[in-house]
């Protein structure tokens, strides 16, 4: 892991100094600064134009040439207080709404210098400098890494947003067919699985691929997960994936029914397809233990993954189970006292949807799963309380509750 990607908790000065001494140059997500500029607006400018791009990091306390190259010594500035409370006034007095950053002054051993690391992840808002009302974005140019946009061409950064999210689109588009042409190479229909429970996340604003497509197997292996429930690694049998058009697929077969398939690609898509029901007519039961354990199991992998991908932007996910109509619920052996099971879910299909940050998602993994679990459940006619929805994913995949 790198300063992109790394718990910015663990972060320490020499990760700093090692990152410096790769001589990386500054660019769309990458600026230097020596120290804290004597206008506090150009700093601003710098952090609202990554919020207004895709996101990056800025170093105070690191020397760079014309070309944005950094200089060594690498050493930071004069170590003194208030260095965290100065990046967020600065913000807060600065930007328009206020972009929520990551801070962390490192420190020398000897305490006498540091350097400040700010993340800015990208935002939805279009951020305003107050003092000029301008909108600025990350250029990626030595000469000239921010500019400004007239209001006129904010329609212009939406527009390319827009283009973003039809990629997102076509790249989802993609994998549902890829998946149905599975199904019907192995005479399988897809419309008869029971409960076919549809997990996926992915940036939520691509633009372009995040690593080479033949990385991706090494990269499988290398985000696995250990599931406590399936007594198994996340993703599953990695080598027993195909290559296929910008990653890897596993769809795998037991007697000739779908145990799972997933996928990974290079724009950051992890998906996942899997039944999450058993029985039929009067005896059709969803397992919401299955369902709890796979959005543990996904949400932990991607962590994973984006911290391979340097990529700690926006995140959408979604979550469809289909083939549901007549079911009810369970949580198998495990006793929950609150909760109790309603009538027959009417829908043929439920679908949820969540965006979120990868900040939020690494700080915040238990809240969100809960908050998915609870409107989960009470879709599938279960009404329970939060204490037991913990329980229930302590139950299943420990080490996501704080203790």
């Amino acid at each position: 892991m790198t300063i992109f990607t790394k718990p910015i908790v663990d972060i320490t000065y020499q990760d700093v100094v090692e990152f410096c001494e790769k001589y990386q140059p500054e660019g769309s997500f990458l600026d230097y600064k020596e120290d804290f500029p004597p206008q506090n607006e150009k700093l601003a400018k710098t952090i609202a134009a990554f919020a207004n791009t895709w996101g990056g990091v800025l170093l105070i306390g690191v020397k760079d040439d014309k070309d944005g190259n950094p200089q060594p010594p690498f050493e930071g500035i004069p170590c003194r207080t208030g260095l965290h409370e100065r990046v967020e006034e600065i913000i807060f007095s600065n930007i328009r709404p206020p972009v929520f950053t990551e801070v962390k002054v490192v420190q020398s051993s000897d305490e006498l210098k540091a350097f400040v690391l700010v993340r800015v992840p990208q935002s939805n808002d279009a951020h305003i400098l107050n003092k000029e009302q301008a909108v600025y974005i990350r250029t990626g140019r030595s000469s000239r890494p921010e500019e400004v946009i007239s209001p006129e061409q904010i329609i212009w950064l939406q527009d390319r947003r827009k283009k973003s999210e039809e990629l997102r689109e076509s790249i989802y588009l993609k994998s549902e067919e890829r998946f149905s042409n599975y199904c019907r190479l192995h005479k399988i229909a897809e419309q008869n699985i029971p409960g076919l429970c549809s997990i996926s996340i992915m940036p939520l604003y691509p633009q372009k691929p995040l690593i080479n497509y033949w990385e991706i197997p090494d990269i499988a292996g290398q985000i696995s997960v250990f599931s406590n429930s399936y007594r198994n690694n996340y993703p599953f049998y990695v080598a027993n994936a195909k290559t296929v058009q910008g990653g890897i697929s596993c769809f795998a077969l037991v007697e000739n029914q779908l145990e799972h398939f997933w996928e990974l690609n290079h724009f950051g898509l992890l998906w996942h397809k899997e039944p999450v029901a058993v029985g039929r007519d009067a005896e059709f039961v969803v397992e919401l233990q299955k369902i709890t354990s796979l959005i543990c199991l996904i949400f932990k992998a991607s962590l994973n993954f984006y911290r391979q991908l340097s990529y700690w932007g926006l995140l959408e996910f979604r979550l469809k189970v289909e083939n549901i109509s007549g079911a009810k619920s369970n949580t198998g052996d495990i006793h929950l006292p609150s909760f109790y099971v309603m009538e027959p879910v009417p829908d043929k299909e439920l679908s949820w949807q969540r965006e979120f940050s990868f900040k939020e998602l690494e700080d915040s993994l238990d809240c969100i799963i809960v908050e998915i679990l609870r409107d989960v459940i009470w879709s599938m006619g279960v009404k329970g309380e939060e204490k037991d929805i913990r329980y229930l994913v302590k139950k299943l995949e420990p080490g996501i509750m704080p203790k």
